[in-house]
């Protein structure tokens, strides 16, 4: 008994003759197996004709990608591992040396003048010695160099403070009886004046 051969409509999945061109129930047209596989070996010929550049390009991409990963690795190992630079010491050119203090000139001193002699006064009057009681008052005197100087300069003391005393302006005072000496000096020379405090009575 013959059997005429079936196919399967690749839409709808049914089965009808091989003898018909079409499928009788979706109207599918048939695809003969010849056709169907040739197409379908070409399709994939194709396919991977195009596969083969996408292929290649994505092995270049990884591998930059690998280099460019390398590259870093062996740079922050290289960093990590190197030492540190100790800071640098300034060198003493570098130190700035203040420049030193300007001395301001000695003054040169004026030369003391050479006394040749010291008079003594009261009113004007040289004195030569006195008499002063407790009970009088202050006694003021003057003193003169010779030769006349403004730069002189006279000191005035008294031999025993008990007796008198005197100021450095030459004000002189009466303390106690007794008798002793009002000295006045002007740089080497100095005068001696006997002064007498009698007794109060």
């Amino acid at each position: 008994m013959f059997t005429i051969p079936q196919t399967t409509c690749r839409r709808c999945q049914r089965q009808y003759s091989i003898l018909r061109n079409r499928c009788p129930h979706c109207g599918t047209r048939r695809v003969h197996e010849g056709s169907r596989t040739q197409s379908t070996t070409a399709e994939a010929q194709q396919n991977a004709r195009r596969g083969n550049p996408n292929d290649k390009w994505q092995l270049i991409f990884a591998a930059i990608l690998l280099a460019a990963v390398i590259i870093a690795v062996i740079a922050l190992v290289s960093i990590s591992l190197k030492p540190e630079e100790p800071a640098p010491t300034p060198s003493p050119s570098m130190e700035v040396t203040p420049p030193p203090p300007t001395a301001s000139p000695t003054p040169t001193p004026e030369p003391t003048p050479t006394v040749e002699s010291i008079t003594v006064a009261f009113l004007g009057e040289e004195v030569t010695g006195f008499t002063l009681r407790v009970t009088d008052p202050d006694l003021q005197l003057t003193a003169t160099v010779y030769p006349v100087s403004e730069n002189a300069v006279v000191r005035w003391r008294s031999a025993d403070e008990t007796v008198i005393t005197v100021t450095d302006q030459g004000l002189v005072t009466a303390v106690g009886p007794g008798t002793t000496y009002l000295i006045v000096e002007c740089g080497a020379i100095a005068k001696e004046l006997p002064v007498i405090v009698p007794n109060p009575g």
